[in-house]
């Protein structure tokens, strides 16, 4: 049996793209190791290869992740390779805060991504529109937009995702994105006439209105294609992250609601998709520095308490709802 066959014996229930991204993995684990398999090598020797070859702390997390599945798998010992993973985290997280700093600079705007969407649905680019709203409204992932269109007499089926089509709105179903174990289905009511107008002109697209993702014929992408086929129909080929990225940025105030909306933590979203959290640790860590140093620390004056008032919902503005909710958008 080979180490290969070992992951796929291990873990069964891997996804095919998941399970390319592993074999992508180990070929270039083996590249590192001189073609050495993984089960010839000590821990340490391990550690070290990877550790000392010049790719992204990310990419170094998954390397050891995949050691880790593996020699668990010939179960053997896997406590150096658990240290050496959690020693990792910090330096992910490092990295991420020096790209996000870069990107203050060449991150668009959500105004930017906002127009790019209005260019797309005036040139009838349904498709695309339908991608780049859901992504820059819900903050979806590429997953997420391997969808189904239906209507009321669709039947549903479990770990899918639909947009089902009615009169006065579209209801998005999401039963397979990357957290759904851990957040369960996600329904959603968009009530926008833009978007509705979007699906209904792909729907009667002749012998290819099944999928919103397609390669014509009614033939779905491959999940294995999907980073590669959203990313270019996407402004600039920013992709789906970026767009979150841009989300989070622009809407400080609805950064809880749009996290819950698509699906990942608040510490997630902080860490790796707030530009600013650099700052936020920065303060925190003179803070502590000052109370070490028996410096005083500037406390901040109590903020007078707000009168209450009742909130009435702007009909021109995108509004996020959580549970099943609205979107309502201007239709300019």
């Amino acid at each position: 049996m080979s180490e290969f066959d070992i992951i796929k014996e291990t873990k069964p229930n891997l996804n095919p793209k998941t399970l390319a991204n592993y074999w992508n993995l180990y070929k270039r684990l083996h590249k590192l190791t001189g073609d050495k398999d993984v089960s010839t090598l000590s821990n340490d020797e391990l550690i070290k290869i990877i550790n000392k070859a010049e790719i992204t702390p990310a990419i170094k997390s998954n390397l050891l992740s995949l050691v880790l599945v593996i020699k668990e798998g010939l179960k053997l010992d896997t406590d150096k390779l658990k240290d050496a993973i959690t020693n990792n985290h910090e330096n992910v997280k490092s990295y991420t805060l020096l790209k996000n700093e870069d990107l203050k600079e060449t991150l668009p705007t959500l105004k930017q991504l906002q127009d790019y969407e209005n260019i797309l649905f005036k040139t009838e680019k349904w498709r695309p529109y339908i991608m780049n709203y859901l992504m820059s409204t819900l903050g979806v992932r590429n997953k997420d937009l391997n969808i189904e269109f239906g209507n009321d007499k669709t039947e549903i089926e479990p770990k899918k995702n639909y947009l089902l089509l009615y009169k006065d709105h579209v209801t998005y179903i999401r039963g397979d994105y990357k957290t759904q174990d851990t957040y369960g289905d996600k329904k959603d009511f968009i009530t926008s006439k833009k978007f509705i107008t979007a699906v209904k002109n792909v729907m009667d697209t002749e012998n290819d209105g099944r999928f919103l993702l397609s390669l014509g014929g009614n033939r779905p992408i491959a999940e294995t294609s999907l980073n590669k086929f959203v990313s270019k129909n996407t402004l600039n080929g920013i992709g789906q992250s970026k767009i979150y990225k841009i989300m989070i940025n622009s809407k400080k105030t609805d950064k809880e609601e749009i996290a819950a909306t698509r699906g990942t933590s608040q510490q997630t979203t902080s860490e790796h998709y707030d530009i600013e959290f650099k700052n936020s640790v920065g303060k925190a860590k003179k803070r502590a520095k000052a109370k070490n140093d028996e410096e005083p620390v500037e406390q901040e004056k109590p903020k007078p308490k707000k009168k209450k008032f009742r909130v009435v919902v702007n009909p021109n503005k995108r509004e996020f709802f959580g549970g099943g909710r609205h979107i309502v958008e201007e239709d300019f």
